[in-house]
């Protein structure tokens, strides 16, 4: 742990000095492109913003401002270097259930990313909060979709999101499309491997029966973790908030 935040401060440290993003990622130039607007939400490692687009006849967009000393890893690419979460967007551009970036920018105390905001949405906590409990058919519907972005990000790219949870399901309220949100944990299999993991609980109800899968330890391939990047490690609260049913 001591060894990795060093690595991070020195990282940090080499960015404030050597890696200087061009004008069209300046915060200046963010400026011209967007307007802020209001404070959507905020977690541990970032604070989301609504906006508008100043070019685009006001289209909303989402920004997400995240501190330099709150990337949980980087990435050089083209000589610059920015925090994975960045990069990990533009690979899965090409999957629809992960919401999409427009863009990014930088200045000497972190980054916003840019991000589509579909309109008439809600997290999938403020969903249940606001109109109740899922009912079965409903629950499967979000679920499957959850279940295909996941895996498409883990055959096409080898991705895990490793942070799956009511708040990160975006639902649209009209066609109950949902997208996948805040990838600042994302990586790839062979580095989320060598994680230690808690205790992941499971539960299925499957014709009225009640079926728990416990994974334990740390995985020792990349499909178990797969299956364990559905739900936050060691947080068994998020699968029992809902009780879905599984029949694919």
């Amino acid at each position: 742990m001591i060894k990795r935040k060093l690595q991070d401060l020195a990282v940090c440290c080499s960015y404030q000095v050597d890696f200087l993003h061009e004008k069209k990622h300046s915060v200046k130039e963010f400026k011209r492109k967007y307007e802020v607007l209001d404070e959507i939400g905020r977690g541990g490692f970032g604070i989301v913003y609504e906006a508008t687009s100043r070019q685009d006849g006001q289209q909303p967009v989402a920004v997400k401002f995240v501190q330099h000393k709150h990337v949980r890893s980087w990435t050089m690419t083209c000589r610059q270097l920015i925090p994975s979460e960045v990069c990990h967007l533009e690979t899965c551009e090409d999957i629809p259930g992960v919401i999409r970036i427009l863009d990014w920018f930088a200045n000497s105390k972190g980054f916003l990313i840019v991000m589509e905001r579909p309109e008439n949405c809600m997290d999938l906590f403020d969903m249940v909060s606001v109109h109740g409990p899922l009912n079965e058919e409903m629950a499967k519907f979000i679920f499957k979709q959850v279940i295909a972005t996941v895996f498409e990000m883990y055959s096409k790219h080898g991705l895990l999101h490793r942070d799956i949870k009511d708040e990160n399901l975006i639902v649209n309220m009209n066609t109950g499309e949902v997208k996948l949100v805040d990838f600042g944990a994302t990586a790839y299999a062979e580095k989320a491997t060598k994680k230690n993991f808690k205790v992941l609980v499971l539960t299925v109800h499957l014709n009225g029966s009640v079926i728990n899968f416990i994974f334990l330890s740390k995985p020792r391939h990349g499909l178990l973790e797969f299956f364990s990047s559905f739900f936050s490690p060691g947080n068994y609260r998020s699968v029992m908030k809902f009780k879905f049913v599984l029949e694919m």
